[in-house]
């Protein structure tokens, strides 16, 4: 295979998910380190990081940070009334066409169907020329539950006259991306590309990357044209943010436009040929097939759990029919001595969906649970605890330990969907049992509250 095609082929496969695996580990790791920088006391509680600074993930507090349902006290418009809120809500509901809450739902989940140049946002989580604007972003991101809100203050912060240029130059870039990402499910495409390009045109850091970006490989609509994208990319200047400092992303994208032998400048630029040998040799280790991989694998027996967890509640709270009809299909589909991608995609989906189910009908339940379904209730909010927790690390060994392209379709929607979906439970479980003074444990998360019991095999 020619360099240029591998190169190529390396850029299109990162963008699916990120990047190469050490830059990306250690992106993630540093979002969640950031974001959980607080020295407010109803934020984030000590024992949620470690003596090194890293996440704790059987602390009581892990749960709070990855489910948080408040705003980040760092956050801009942290303290804006619900009313304030409620109306900004609005104009990005405008946008999708929803109602706000049809429109949290739609945005809740992330989604591999967007333009493909926006399907991984935490790619460009540095690609921001200011904090205030990042750190919006950045909760938009893990914030699964206040998706609509943060969207809205991003939008909001584009006109709002108390940013100045530069963020709100940072908000466009953002709300851009947003609706990027959920290209499928909005009819502001051109909005979206309008303020993308209003955005480059005033030194946005993501969005010269974008449109370098999409020059370089022709994708989304933009025809293919490797001296103009040359031309975006080439002034370093350009790659910094408003502290000095250079987004990798970037650099590295310009370094492979640099070397690649469509470039008329190419043999000037020699001195990259390095990095791009660098690519080629990532590359090949990342695109090996492992459809068996151990990341798979624990993946899957977090979606067994959460499943055991859901029958549990259902029947606590006596809904045998339910708990019936979702078991047979559950087992049948764990059954088959088959890894396949599909295979995984259909088990989460019956798992959130029995997830789901359980957390309406636990929203509006009113009745008392016995003593046998109390039990049950604690150990099955006990065995989502664990979940949560689990696809929090998870998500950070997925970055540390890429596997294949087909894991990487599989297992992504996996977790999001896994752990966006098991927040929602455990406040419903929370809510419940407060309602009825049922006591429950929010201490350290015990994994033998998990033990396999329904589906051992």
């Amino acid at each position: 295979m020619r360099k240029s095609a591998l190169i190529v082929k390396y850029f299109i496969f990162i963008f699916l998910l990120g990047s190469n695996t050490n830059t990306y580990a250690f992106e993630l790791n540093n979002l969640f380190k950031n974001l959980s920088k607080n020295n407010s006391p109803t934020f984030i509680q000590p024992d949620t990081q470690d003596q090194n600074g890293n996440l704790n993930y059987s602390s009581g507090s892990i749960i709070s940070f990855l489910c948080r349902r408040n705003a980040d006290p760092l956050e801009w418009m942290h303290d804006a009334s619900d009313a304030n809120i409620k109306s900004i809500k609005k104009d990005v509901a405008v946008d999708f066409n929803k109602g706000t809450t049809d429109t949290q739902n739609i945005i809740f989940m992330n989604r591999l169907d967007g333009k493909k140049w926006a399907r991984d946002l935490i790619w460009y989580r540095n690609g921001f020329n200011s904090s205030k604007i990042q750190r919006l972003f950045e909760n938009f991101i893990v914030d699964g539950l206040r998706r609509l809100e943060i969207a809205a203050k991003i939008k909001y912060a584009i006109s709002n006259d108390d940013l100045d240029e530069i963020e709100q130059n940072d908000a466009k870039f953002a709300y851009s991306l947003i609706l990027a990402h959920f290209n499928g499910v909005h009819t502001k495409q051109a909005y979206q590309e309008r303020i993308l390009m209003d955005a480059y045109e005033n030194f946005s850091l993501g969005a010269i990357y974008v449109v370098g970006h999409r020059l370089f490989f022709g994708i989304d609509g933009v025809r293919q044209n490797i001296p103009k994208a040359a031309n975006v990319l080439s002034n370093p200047d350009d790659w910094k943010n408003q502290d000095g400092n250079e987004w990798q992303n970037i650099v590295k994208l310009f370094h492979i436009v640099a070397v690649d032998p469509r470039n008329p400048y190419h043999e000037r630029n020699r001195r990259y040929a390095a990095q791009a040998l660098k690519i080629k040799a990532d590359l090949k280790r990342q695109i090996v097939s492992n459809s068996g991989s151990t990341l798979r694998r624990d993946t899957e027996k977090l979606v067994r759990i959460q499943m055991q967890a859901g029958l549990l509640l259902l029947e606590a709270f006596d809904f045998a029919k339910e708990q019936a009809e979702i078991k047979k299909r559950f087992q049948d589909l764990v059954n088959q001595a088959d890894e396949n991608q599909q295979v995984i995609r259909k088990l989460v989906r019956i798992s959130t969906a029995a997830a789901d189910l359980v957390e309406r009908k636990i929203s509006n339940a009113t009745h008392e649970l016995d003593p046998i379904g109390k039990e049950k209730l604690k150990r099955a909010r006990g065995m989502n605890r664990y979940v949560i927790a689990q696809l929090g690390k998870t998500t950070l060994s997925f970055f540390n330990n890429f596997g294949s392209l087909s894991d990487t379709v599989a297992v992504a929607p996996a977790m999001d969907k896994g752990l966006k979906t098991a927040c929602k439970l455990h406040h419903a479980l929370t809510d419940y049992a407060a309602k009825k003074e049922i006591p429950v444990n929010n201490g350290i998360i015990n994994a033998e509250e998990a033990n396999m019991k329904i589906f051992d095999q």
